[in-house]
């Protein structure tokens, strides 16, 4: 019994940090990315985008590929398909 109680698990509260805790109680915890909601929100964005992109034309498709995904200016992209810019 004396052993189980000293390694007794103790409640450290992650958003309060009190004058009374010394320095080895405090938590250091890396930050290790998205969490699970943000990476499931960022896969639903990518499959959205995804299935409006394959409703696209083929032109259409490569153009906002090339403007968008490849961060080509507008004289760019119009060069490479081989379309004069119209604004």
């Amino acid at each position: 019994m004396k052993l189980r109680n000293n390694h007794r698990l103790r409640d450290v509260s992650l958003d309060e940090s009190s004058g009374t805790e010394d320095s080895s109680s405090r938590l250091d915890l890396d930050d290790r990315g998205l969490n699970p909601e943000q990476l499931y929100a960022q896969k639903e964005r990518q499959q959205i985008l995804s299935e409006a992109m394959n409703e696209l034309t083929p032109g259409r498709r490569i153009a906002i590929e090339l403007h968008e995904l490849a961060e080509r200016s507008s004289e760019e992209t119009a060069q490479i398909m081989g379309f004069p810019l119209v604004r």
